[in-house]
């Protein structure tokens, strides 16, 4: 072997690394904890274990990755998913909602992976269906600028964190 063979041989590599020819910038990691409702409320917070953790593809609402929460007391509630970089709907569920038992599901949407980065998320809680059915809600709206209640102003609910398109599941005035 020539040395300028072995010069080549060990250059050409360094020279590509250097170059960004080999750069890879890898997958981001999202992280975070699902937690029961009404210890979230009650402030003594209790992770829910088993729960699935769906990403799917904001661009054409593709599977991309699954996961599930932790599964011991230790880990309860806790997640990890690697995905590519992109954006992403988050589901969350465990249980059945067709037959409403164990937890009504929960969804992210437009939820931003960065290349290469460990990404934690706010907390998920999710609600039993038994506690799910017995609640309700009430307040006033007001107008920001004076505190005034507003007159003829209508809430719409919809389910999930950030939902402002899909089936509204109860309207009031």
């Amino acid at each position: 072997m020539k040395k300028s063979d072995i010069c080549l041989s060990f250059l050409l590599p360094v020279a590509l690394l250097l170059a960004g020819g080999c750069k890879n910038y890898g997958e981001g990691t999202l992280k975070g904890l699902v937690q029961n409702g009404p210890s979230h409320y009650s402030g003594e917070i209790q992770g829910i274990m088993g729960v699935t953790v769906t990403a799917f593809d904001a661009a054409d609402d593709s599977i991309s990755a699954t996961s599930l929460t932790g599964t011991t007391p230790a880990d309860a509630g806790l997640y990890s998913i690697d995905l590519p970089p992109g954006t992403y709907r988050l589901r969350f569920e465990k249980g059945n909602p067709d037959n409403q038992t164990g937890y009504a599901p929960e969804a992210y949407y437009n939820v931003y992976v960065p290349p290469a980065t460990t990404l934690w998320l706010e907390p998920v809680t999710l609600i039993s269906y038994d506690d799910y059915k017995n609640g309700g809600i009430s307040g006033t709206i007001s107008d920001a600028s004076d505190g005034s209640g507003l007159v003829g102003a209508a809430v719409s609910l919809r389910s999930g964190v950030n939902t402002v398109s899909g089936a509204v599941a109860a309207t009031a005035t």
